[in-house]
C-alpha cells in the first residue's frame, strides 16, 4: 500500500541509521514485492485480495462460533498460524480498511486477545 509505506518505514525501519533507511527499506520493500507477486497474491487487484480476505475471515469466524479457539477449548498449530497473522494485521499502525476490518470484529478481535493471553509474546 503505497499511502501507508512511509508510516510503516518510519515505524519499522527506525533502528537503520536516518541516512541509509530510505534506501535500505525500498530494496526489502521491492524484494517483499517480488516474493508475493512470485507467491501470487501480488497479481491480483486490491478489490480481489480483500474478496479473497473476507471470505478467509468468514471462514475463521465460523469456527470461532463453535470453539474459544479454532479446533478447540485450548490454541492448536492452526491457532499458531492465524492467531499471530490477525495480531499483526489488527496492529498495523496505520488506518487501512483491513485494520479496520479486524479491529470492529468483536469475535476476531476476541479470539487475538485470547491467543495474546494464552500464548505471551514478550
Amino acid at each position: 500500500n503505497d499511502e501507508v509505506w512511509p508510516i510503516l518505514r518510519e515505524t519499522f525501519f527506525t533502528g537503520i541509521p536516518a541516512l541509509i533507511r530510505k534506501p535500505a527499506s525500498n530494496a526489502i520493500r521491492k524484494s517483499v514485492l517480488k516474493g508475493i507477486t512470485s507467491q501470487g497474491i501480488g497479481r491480483f487487484s486490491l478489490p480481489e485480495r480483500m474478496d479473497r480476505l473476507e471470505r478467509d475471515l468468514e471462514a475463521i469466524s465460523a469456527y470461532l462460533w463453535q470453539s474459544r479457539f479454532l479446533l478447540a477449548d485450548q490454541p492448536t498449530s492452526a491457532d499458531m498460524s492465524v492467531g499471530p497473522m490477525l495480531a499483526a494485521m489488527r496492529a498495523t499502525p496505520a488506518d487501512t480498511p483491513l485494520t479496520r476490518r479486524i479491529k470492529q470484529d468483536n469475535l476476531l478481535n476476541s479470539y487475538v486477545d485470547r491467543m495474546e493471553q494464552a500464548i505471551p509474546i514478550a
